[in-house]
């Protein structure tokens, strides 16, 4: 996991993952919990790095969420130009890399309001109810090859939609 990248609430600081790669975090301590029904709120909270008084440049990636390390299911996939409506950043079009995107949509307090908040439990991948305790972090192949900076994983429920 490169070192900048936490677990936990965000510090300002990035940790960045090259084009082409990927990192399994583990959350045995914090785990995401796929619930059915779906408890109206959102699951965890994915922030960017900033960089510029009032907004994030969203980077192409992909994340995924597994209860065993073997199979995952997708549950956010900013490039693929299909709408991710279990997050605050859906009406956000075309999904371009660096795609400038204002802080004031974004969850978090300034400087930190850089988090895109995920929703498990409604997901087109639908991932059965349970304990998740691990998050792969992807970054695809892009256009622009600058990798991706990431401030923060926070597991935690935030309310649909948040203030």
């Amino acid at each position: 996991m490169p070192p900048d990248l936490v677990v936990g609430a965000p510090d300002g600081n990035a940790g960045y993952i090259p084009n082409e790669n990927y990192v399994i975090i583990d959350l045995t301590s914090t785990p995401i919990e796929v619930r059915n029904p779906a408890d109206g709120s959102y699951d965890f909270i994915f922030y960017e790095l900033f960089v510029a008084p009032d907004r994030i440049n969203m980077d192409n990636i992909i994340l995924s969420i597994s209860m065993d390390g073997i199979n995952y299911y997708e549950v956010f996939n900013w490039g693929d130009n299909v709408p991710d409506n279990n997050t605050n950043i859906f009406s956000y079009t075309p999904e371009n890399d660096n795609l400038p995107i204002l802080t004031t949509i974004l969850y978090g307090v300034y400087p930190e309001q850089t988090g895109i908040v995920v929703d498990v439990d409604n997901v087109a991948s639908s991932p059965p109810p349970g304990f998740y305790i691990y998050l792969v972090i992807e970054v695809p192949p892009g256009p622009i090859n600058d990798g991706a900076g990431i401030d923060a994983i926070q597991v935690t429920e935030v309310p649909i939609p948040f203030p």
